[in-house]
């Protein structure tokens, strides 16, 4: 028995010069991420072989942001919309407690804001980066209605980096 994945995933940014270093730009994408080979090997039936009954995820990716460069510093803004099918989620099975199956579990939606930056002074570097998002399910067609509305496990609203840098010639 053997699985075949074939896809085709269009992509579109454009963007705008506002002045000299103000840019103004807007990404629409599409995505498809196959099971991984741990998903595909964890098979519910108790056989040998892969659990074929997984299909893989897809998304439609929206992004409108807003970008600032300057000789120091670097500084960026979006606002980002995600809307997935077949989302993969681990479950159990009381015939065998502890290990975990996989199984396609609808459609999800995340959006939110993300901003980022950097500074630059002599052997000095801060990057930072910011997001506030929200990551749900949204009206899964296969999965328990229990779901709907309900935060993906695993992944936090809200995410924050802070990197100081110091570099010497040597």
């Amino acid at each position: 028995v053997s699985q075949t994945y074939s896809v085709l995933n269009p992509s579109l940014g454009l963007s705008h010069l506002l002045s000299n270093n103000r840019t103004l730009f807007f990404n629409f994408s599409t995505s498809y991420e196959t099971p991984a080979l741990s998903e595909l090997s964890a098979n519910p039936s108790g056989t040998e072989g892969f659990n074929l009954m997984l299909e893989p995820s897809r998304s439609i990716n929206y992004e409108v942001g807003w970008k600032s460069l300057s000789v120091h510093s670097r500084f960026e803004a979006n606002l980002f919309f995600i809307n997935s099918s077949n989302e993969i989620l681990p479950y159990e099975l009381e015939v065998f407690p502890g290990r975990s199956f996989y199984r396609n579990t609808g459609a999800t939606e995340r959006y939110g804001l993300e901003v980022s930056g950097n500074y630059n002074w002599k052997a000095w570097r801060l990057n930072a980066s910011f997001t506030q998002a929200r990551y749900r399910f949204n009206a899964p067609d296969d999965a328990p209605s229990t779901l709907e509305g309900k935060s993906l496990p695993g992944i936090p609203n809200t995410q924050v980096f802070v990197q100081l840098e110091y570099s010497t010639p040597s």
